[in-house]
C-alpha cells in the first residue's frame, strides 16, 4: 500500500476569489499531497468585492477536531491560514498541541498594506503570536511581520538589516523559519527567509507590476507546504514558489482581469503535477 501524505488545511473557503482553500486542495492535490480541509468559514467571494455573504463555522470547528481525534487521525502537517476570530485561533492552538511529530506552518493572516484587517484586534493579534510560538515555519507578509515584531517600519523603504531583525524578533517566538513575502521596491518584490539556526536571511527577488491579485499568499503557502513535504529545502521551495507564482501573475496579466479574481494558475500546475 503506497504511504500518501496528509494535510490538514485550515482556512476559509471562497466560492470566488482564487484563494484559501479553493488553491490549496488544488495544489496539495497536484504535489501527490492529500488535503485534509478543516473549514473556518464560508463565504460567496473573498471579502475585497463590495460584498459577500459569510458563515461562520466557528461553532462547528470543535466538533469537527472531535470526530477526528476520537478516530486517531494523524498528519504530517497542519498549515493555517485565515483564523476569523479569538476562538477560532484558541481552538486551534488546543488541536495542534494535540497532534505530536507534525509540520506545523502558520500563515498568519491579520493585515495588509501596513493596515490591520477591520475583523482583527489586539487580543486577537497577540493569540496569533501563540499559535506563531508553536510552527516550524511562518509565513507573514511584511504588515503581519512587522505586527508580530512589534515593529513599526517603512515598509517601503526596509533595509537587509530591518528584514533580519524582523525575522530575528520574529523566530524567537518560536519558529525556525520565517518566510516574509510581498516586500516591494519599485518594480521588484521579494520573498525572505530568515534561517534561525544560522542567523541569515535569504532573498528571491521578481518583477512587480503594481497589482495585487487575490489568493497569492495562499498559493504561497500551499506550494511550499507540498514542496517541503515532497522532501525539498526550506530555500529551493521558496524559490520555486515564487517563482511560480510570478509566471502565473505575468501570464495573467495579459487578460487585464479584476485582481479580486485572482491568477490564472491552473495552467501551470501541469509543471508541477506528482
Amino acid at each position: 500500500m503506497i504511504s500518501q501524505k496528509r494535510v490538514v488545511v485550515i482556512n476559509d473557503l471562497s466560492g470566488l476569489g482564487k484563494c484559501s482553500l479553493t488553491v490549496s486542495i488544488s495544489i496539495l492535490s497536484a504535489l501527490n499531497i492529500q488535503p485534509c480541509p478543516l473549514p473556518t468559514a464560508i463565504l460567496s467571494n473573498q471579502t475585497q468585492f463590495n460584498e459577500y455573504s459569510f458563515y461562520d463555522l466557528t461553532n462547528n470547528m470543535k466538533d469537527y477536531i472531535k470526530i477526528w481525534e476520537k478516530q486517531q487521525e494523524k498528519f504530517d502537517a497542519i498549515y493555517t491560514g485565515f483564523l476569523g476570530s479569538y476562538n477560532q485561533i484558541d481552538i486551534i492552538l488546543e488541536f495542534i498541541k494535540k497532534q505530536r511529530d507534525t509540520l506545523i506552518i502558520v500563515d498568519p493572516v491579520m493585515g495588509d498594506n501596513g493596515e490591520i484587517y477591520e475583523t482583527y484586534n489586539k487580543d486577537m493579534c497577540n493569540k496569533m503570536k501563540e499559535l506563531v510560538s508553536l510552527s516550524y515555519i511562518v509565513t507573514p507578509n511584511i504588515t503581519e511581520a512587522c505586527i508580530l515584531a512589534d515593529e513599526k517600519l517603512d515598509i517601503k523603504n526596509l533595509t537587509n538589516d530591518d528584514l533580519k531583525r524582523l525575522g530575528t524578533k520574529i523566530s524567537n517566538l518560536g519558529p525556525k523559519y520565517v518566510i516574509i513575502t510581498g516586500i516591494i521596491n519599485k518594480n521588484k518584490i521579494s520573498n525572505v527567509l530568515y534561517d534561525k539556526e544560522k542567523e541569515e536571511i535569504s532573498i528571491v527577488t521578481t518583477n512587480f507590476n503594481n497589482i495585487s491579485y487575490s489568493g497569492t499568499g495562499d498559493i504561497f503557502a500551499s506550494m511550499l507546504t507540498a514542496l517541503i513535504l515532497n522532501g525539498n529545502s526550506v530555500y529551493k521551495s521558496m524559490e520555486f514558489t515564487t517563482n511560480f507564482i510570478s509566471k502565473a501573475i505575468q501570464y495573467t496579466n495579459k487578460f487585464n482581469i479584476d485582481p479580486n479574481y485572482g491568477i490564472y494558475y491552473e495552467k501551470f500546475l501541469r509543471e508541477v503535477i506528482i
